[in-house]
């Protein structure tokens, strides 16, 4: 390993472990809760991507462009979906094919408290592109819940796995392999047994490069606001097969 790379690593160590703290000790905005009488409950898949892997294959867009090696989301896990078993749940045909189209800025805009705003705009860089609003047009339009709740819940869930140990592994393993059976140990060291076939990787070619992009995690039940991790994921059915393995891909086009 050269000398520079060495550096780097250890620089992205740092910054990731500092953030970790700072998250851990910053309590979540009341406004970023959900309504009292809209709970979030049922089997779900939460998806989470590995931005700078997304990066490499859509280089252009605007969450990709103002990425740097230090930016959040190139240390930790940003929320993709959260995505019930049911998709465009009344949705008018018209709505329906912008979104399929992948006119999304033109969707409507997701209606939330200022709070929650702010915190999914951190979560989700993809915001900038109107992922928010394609993710509530196909998917949250079947949660059963308004959008202040599915959004908060999906927050939640999205902050559990970041305070686990696995962005940790990834930042440690930044231009390795990693393989499915090494995150599932992690999640299972921090969460408890018996997620297996309950979380999938997920990955992209890049040229000669298997990258992987993102991770899946099925889960059933109660969405609260501290969500019990292993225990809706120990709930839910097997998720499809994701790659066995793949590169941790860092910020930066390689």
């Amino acid at each position: 390993m050269s000398p520079a790379i060495r550096a780097l690593r250890c620089l992205l160590l740092f910054v990731a472990f500092a953030s970790g703290l700072a998250a851990c000790s910053e309590n979540r905005n009341a406004e970023a809760q959900p309504k009292d009488g809209a709970k979030l409950g049922g089997a779900f898949v939460l998806a989470l991507s590995w931005e700078p892997a997304f990066c490499e294959t859509a280089p252009r867009v605007p969450e990709c462009r103002v990425q740097t090696q230090t930016s959040l989301d190139a240390l930790q896990f940003s929320l993709h979906g959260l995505w019930p078993e049911q998709s465009y749940c009344g949705v008018d045909a018209t709505t329906r094919k912008a979104d399929e189209r992948h006119d999304w800025e033109n969707l409507p805009e997701v209606d939330v408290s200022a709070g929650l705003r702010r915190e999914l705009d951190s979560a989700m860089p993809g915001a900038l592109s109107g992922l928010d609003r394609h993710e509530w047009i196909k998917h949250g339009t079947c949660s059963g819940t308004d959008q202040q709740s599915y959004y908060a819940a999906a927050l939640a869930l999205t902050e559990a796995i970041n305070a686990s140990s696995v962005p940790r592994l990834f930042v440690e393993n930044l231009g390795r392999a990693l393989t499915a059976d090494t995150v599932l140990k992690a999640l299972e060291t921090d969460l408890g047994a018996g997620l297996r076939g309950r979380v999938a990787l997920e990955c992209v070619t890049d040229g000669s490069r298997r990258l992987i992009s993102g991770i899946r995690i099925a889960l059933s039940g109660q969405i609260g606001e501290m969500p019990d991790l292993g225990a809706l994921a120990g709930a839910a059915k097997p998720l499809s097969r994701g790659c066995k393995s793949g590169i941790v891909d860092p910020a930066g086009l390689q």
